[in-house]
């Protein structure tokens, strides 16, 4: 006798595995056309975080970076009248170490959203860990590659992210 499902089983089972799906995040398209963007060149933080991006102003750079750092985040705040986005700019040492600094991002992303109360957020969030670029995208938060330069941008509400990503460079 072969076992059959009941409609009862094969429904627990369906919704078992579409919540297993909605707590791993989707894989779409690059927000804000980030890989459409031009590929940094340089080390330098006036060049990878610029003075202005749209109608954000950047708030001054530390004075003893001469270089964006290696080995940790060089942050800068952005402002447009209550808006504001944090972001974080690395230089790692390969293209792999930027990526892993992404999938660092994602893992504390969904911690974060678990923690705060957001979990109704987490079906929303996108990434694509492997690719080039490799990205995680929340509401207010965003961290991608560009080769081997990581960056994070994280705003005080999703349309100031928004605002900020459509002019951002990079």
């Amino acid at each position: 006798m072969s076992p059959v499902l009941s409609r009862r089983a094969a429904l627990a089972l369906t919704l078992q595995a579409l919540v297993a799906r909605s707590v791993h995040a989707r894989v779409g398209p690059v927000p804000f056309n980030v890989g459409r963007k031009p590929m940094p060149t340089s080390e330098a933080p006036a060049d990878l975080l610029p003075a202005r991006v749209g109608e954000f102003r950047r708030d001054a750079l530390p004075s003893s970076t001469a270089k964006v750092p290696s080995d940790e985040e060089l942050y800068v705040t952005y402002r447009r009248g209550p808006d504001s986005v944090s972001v974080g700019v690395s230089l790692p040492g390969s293209a792999d170490d930027a990526r892993a600094a992404v999938e660092t991002a994602a893992t504390e992303t969904r911690d974060e959203l678990r923690r705060t109360g957001r979990r109704d957020e987490l079906p929303r969030l996108m990434q694509d860990l492997k690719g080039d670029p490799a990205f995680v995208a929340a509401s207010d938060f965003m961290a991608w590659t560009r080769g081997r330069y990581f960056f994070a941008a994280k705003a005080n509400n999703p349309r100031a992210l928004a605002g900020f990503m459509q002019a951002f460079p990079y």
